[in-house]
């Protein structure tokens, strides 16, 4: 499926303008389901919303949200993602890697547009920028090409800050590709690095502690 396509059926307004939707309202609502792993409110989610009504989207006649908030537990992507994808939605979008990947699984035919996603090509959701391919498309933070240039600026920041340690999700396949990127331009930089992958505030605490006197920096 084309990207013009994506975009019609989540808003864009090159596909469906403005001024048009104003002479001839659409002849059904547009139904979208939203997959997070956080908790409501999510500043993704309300710029979304934000922008569709400054697009002319009204909720109730215009669209209509289908939410689904794993609210932290990663091991509910897979299930919600299912639950939206048996509504027979007009789209699917998604605020992170994970959730885009559960999306994927669940289904191939509706149209899927992420976001916040470090590295969409690195962890499989679609084989190329330029072309996705599939029912899959949306917006890269290309994230991984860029730790590599953070942990530079950062030591132009702060000279002789070897060793240090960093902290990153290791629940998150984009975060795992980032934290081995950092680790490779470390080696480059001559910098002592202790990667430490945590997925909850205990084991982050615990390695806090563990790091002793570590300078640090946050993945």
């Amino acid at each position: 499926m084309k990207r013009r396509a994506f975009i019609a059926g989540l808003g864009g307004a090159a596909a469906w303008p403005v001024v048009a939707r104003a002479q001839q309202p659409p002849s059904k609502v547009r139904r979208l389901g939203v997959l997070t792993p956080g908790a409501p409110p999510d500043p993704l989610v309300e710029a979304m919303q934000g922008r569709l009504r400054e697009l002319g989207y009204v909720e109730g006649r215009d669209v209509a949200f289908e939410f689904r908030w794993a609210e932290g537990k990663l091991e509910r992507l897979a299930q919600l993602a299912r639950e939206l994808a048996g509504l027979k939605l007009d789209v699917i979008t998604t605020f992170s890697g994970t959730a885009a990947l559960a999306a994927q699984k669940a289904t191939t035919t509706i149209p899927i547009v992420f976001s916040g996603v470090g590295d969409p090509v690195g962890i499989g959701l679609v084989p190329s920028l330029a072309y996705p391919g599939g029912n899959l498309t949306g917006f890269s933070l290309l994230a991984t090409e860029l730790a590599g240039k953070r942990l530079e600026i950062l030591r132009e920041i702060v000279p002789g800050m070897s060793p240090l340690a960093m902290f990153w999700n290791d629940t998150n396949p984009s975060m795992v590709l980032r934290a081995h990127e950092s680790e490779d331009a470390a080696a480059k930089l001559n910098v002592t690095i202790q990667s430490i992958g945590v997925h909850d505030l205990i084991r982050a605490n615990f390695a806090l502690v563990e790091s002793g006197g570590f300078r640090r920096v946050c993945q």
